[in-house]
């Protein structure tokens, strides 16, 4: 195998085996997929890999639809790119419509010439896979009742769909079809970034007892050394102690991260042909990873993180040290004033602009802050350099004991 195959920081896992710490999530998700008339949402931070998990599932199915829902720009779309993905070919439905609505406006109107009639046909011809008609929740769910294979759909990226008729029709569409399970082979999965059904939803999901939310928390410690284990025998390979911690301590539970910085530590090591993984290959492949991440699922902040200024970095600094999901406002705001020597006015001027982009939210019952995306905290500790990659002490040759017998046989032939 090669590390591309293992790092996948574009796409979910390749195989099944890389897929860990969740399966309790797993278990969950196809249980409610073998229920009838359950049709689950999973909601968790972004890159912690709730596409990974849905995918799992839908390897399993012959007939599946995977749209993220971002990418259409209104119901009806939604609606045509699932039956296609079904074989259900939604232009031969239009055609159908159209040619009946015209039918019966014909029949309306007697008195109509037959020339005018002719030539309403032939405008019906030439629009053949073409129409004015919506599909709707209701004409999607009758179309689907009439596709007798078990199937699944999923619908990812419902967390960003501003301005969009979706989320409101999408629950629609969802009760009628919780209703109607009797009647329908096809299963869905919802997902996005988020802690809940409201998250992807707003308030217009009526029935949750049909929608359970599967929530995806971090990965502990152990899942990442499990992984990285398997990664290490197929790669016949070693990731040098010291930096395998390091990454598993910065990577916050988050796969992504994990996944980003292990894709180029490898890349940068197999061009340079090296015996052994080393500091300046990690110190490489962290940059890399943070101009790679901040290009693609943290694009958002893709600007505005080039132009931090020195108050801006202290108060992330404050908050990516700790390590916490929340952090004390009030006690932030006295740490800056007492060790930093900024005036109150500039904290709360910079706390505001870092709050109007989207790096901190702030809740007003408790008083307590946090990155309004935890995703941000690996790869900021790589902007704000908050520990030098290179300068990671090795452990002495004692401590190398406790690496396994292969990876021993490894370090010993290359030797």
């Amino acid at each position: 195998m090669k590390f591309y195959d293992i790092f996948t920081p574009g796409s979910p896992p390749h195989r099944k085996d890389f897929l860990v710490g969740r399966q309790d999530d797993l278990g969950k998700l196809i249980n409610y997929l073998n229920s009838p008339g359950i049709h689950p949402i999973v909601v968790g931070p972004r890159g912690i890999g709730k596409t990974s998990l849905v995918q799992f599932v839908l390897d399993e199915y012959k007939y599946k639809s995977q749209i993220e829902a971002n990418t259409v720009t209104n119901f009806d779309e939604l609606a045509r790119c699932i039956l296609d993905d079904l074989g259900l070919q939604s232009h031969k439905l239009q055609t159908l419509v159209k040619e009946t609505e015209e039918t019966k406006e014909a029949k309306g109107k007697l008195a109509v010439a037959e020339g005018k009639l002719q030539h309403k046909k032939k405008t019906t011809e030439s629009q053949s896979g073409l129409s004015n008609v919506q599909l709707s929740p209701q004409l999607l769910k009758r179309q689907l009742m009439s596709f007798k294979h078990e199937s699944i759909i999923s619908i990812d990226e419902l967390d960003d769909l501003e301005h969009s008729d979706i989320p409101l029709k999408l629950a629609k569409f969802a009760k009628s079809c919780s209703n109607q399970s009797r009647w329908m082979k096809q299963k869905f999965i919802y997902s996005g970034i988020g802690r809940d059904a409201h998250s992807l939803f707003g308030a217009h999901l009526s029935s949750p007892r049909n929608h359970p939310v599967i929530y995806l928390a971090a990965l502990k410690k152990d899942d990442f050394n499990f992984f990285l284990n398997t990664a290490e025998k197929k790669l016949h390979t070693v990731i040098p102690r010291h930096i395998r911690d390091d990454i598993i301590s910065d990577a916050d539970g988050f796969p992504y991260y994990m996944h980003q910085v292990c894709f180029h530590m490898f890349e940068i090591y197999e061009k340079d042909r090296s015996k052994v993984i080393n500091n300046e290959h990690y110190a490489k492949a962290k940059k890399r990873a943070f101009d790679e991440a901040f290009s693609h699922f943290l694009r958002k902040y893709k600007y505005t993180v080039y132009r931090l200024q020195d108050l801006h970095k202290d108060i992330l600094r404050e908050m990516i040290v700790p390590k916490k999901r929340h952090y004390s406002y009030p006690t932030l705001e006295k740490h800056l004033l007492a060790e930093c020597g900024y005036s109150l006015k500039d904290i709360k001027k910079h706390f505001r602009y870092l709050m109007d982009n989207g790096y901190i939210a702030f809740r007003k019952a408790d008083q307590t802050v946090s990155l309004y995306d935890a995703l941000l905290g690996p790869f900021l500790r790589i902007k704000l350099r908050l520990k030098d990659p290179q300068a990671i002490s090795e452990p002495d040759m004692p401590l190398f004991k406790h690496l396994n017998k292969s990876a021993n046989k490894i370090i010993n032939s290359d030797q």
